[in-house]
């Protein structure tokens, strides 16, 4: 399985959990640099048949979290967090 935590006071959109979409980004700096999906995933060399079963985790447009390749900088909980979102994924069976 997979878990990950987040700082749940940074979120605004509601989170939903879908494949990608056209014009989905993520966060990858702290300083608060975007890249595109699209282009994360060619980095990370993703074949583009596996690209479209990546599950992840979205607030709109912006991917928090691709599933078992990189969750976005930030969101990161930190000393001064007060709510944490865990988002766990389990394998059924």
């Amino acid at each position: 399985g997979y878990t990950k935590w987040f700082d749940y006071d940074k979120i605004s959109n509601t989170l939903t959990l879908r494949t990608r979409k056209e014009g989905d980004y993520m966060v990858i700096h702290k300083n608060g640099m975007k890249k595109s999906l699209k282009s994360l995933l060619i980095d990370r060399k993703i074949h583009w048949r596996e690209r479209d079963s990546i599950l992840l985790l979205t607030a709109g447009s912006r991917v928090l979290w691709a599933v078992g390749v990189r969750s976005e900088n930030g969101l990161y909980v930190s000393e001064n967090t007060k709510h944490i979102l865990v988002a766990e994924l389990r394998k059924r069976g």
